[in-house]
């Protein structure tokens, strides 16, 4: 069973520890950097990824400042424990926790060589708005 549950002075440090596959490091900031970085956006919800009680990676999500959408800046699952559906799982709690505020669009933003990261996106229903030479927008609408 995936749950959410807030970083908080208790849990930070394990978090920060979580770390990406081999060749994945390119694709998202660490976490102590996105952790960080959350402090200085309010509306933000800084979030480690449970599957149980083993925290098996982190998201942060919330109002992307410049479009005024809802927007996942980060999902990542610590290579430990890739594979096994929690990525997938994570996904759908943050879309519905998205959904409970009422949004009705939300942003992705990926790399254009992080393949996993494109087709979980699609699999959601996420469809390309924008891309440059190196990074893709898509988005959900609700």
């Amino acid at each position: 069973m995936i749950s959410l549950r807030s970083v908080t002075v208790d849990n930070w440090k394990a978090c920060a520890n979580l770390t990406l596959g081999k060749g994945q490091e390119d694709f998202v900031p660490s976490n102590l950097y996105s952790i960080a970085e959350a402090q200085f956006y309010p509306g933000s919800r800084s979030r480690a990824v449970y599957a149980a009680e083993e925290m098996v990676g982190y998201a942060l999500y919330g109002i992307d400042e410049a479009t005024g959408l809802w927007k996942i800046f980060r999902l990542m699952i610590d290579e430990r424990y890739q594979g096994k559906g929690y990525g997938k799982e994570a996904m759908k709690i943050v879309l519905e926790d998205i959904r409970q505020e009422n949004a009705r669009v939300v942003l992705v933003r990926y790399s254009l060589d992080n393949e996993i990261a494109r087709r979980l996106y699609e699999n959601f229903g996420f469809k390309e708005i924008d891309r440059n030479e190196t990074q893709a927008t898509a988005q959900l609408v609700f």
